[in-house]
């Protein structure tokens, strides 16, 4: 399953791209590979930059609502790919 956007990130479809960067500052301290020497920590702080990134993108953050919203169980990133074509 998936990890949703705004879990990852601490935030929720509300909050403001201010409020998403700083969540996303707060965790990236947690998570960077510099900072925490766990195996897992690399690939979650490159799943935390990515749904930093879409997110606060206005029209990536729109794309990514609507598929949450469709209830559909495929990968969003499967997901765009069929939309971008």
């Amino acid at each position: 399953e998936e990890n949703d956007y705004y879990d990852i990130v601490g935030c929720n479809e509300l909050s403001s791209k201010e409020q998403i960067q700083t969540e996303y500052r707060k965790k990236a301290k947690e998570l960077h590979p510099d900072k925490n020497l766990t195996s897992t920590s690399d690939k979650s702080f490159k799943e935390l930059l990515k749904a930093k990134e879409t997110l606060c993108d206005a029209e990536k953050r729109l794309t990514y609502d609507n598929w949450r919203k469709s209830g559909l169980k495929i990968p969003f990133e499967v997901w765009k790919a069929m939309n971008e074509n």
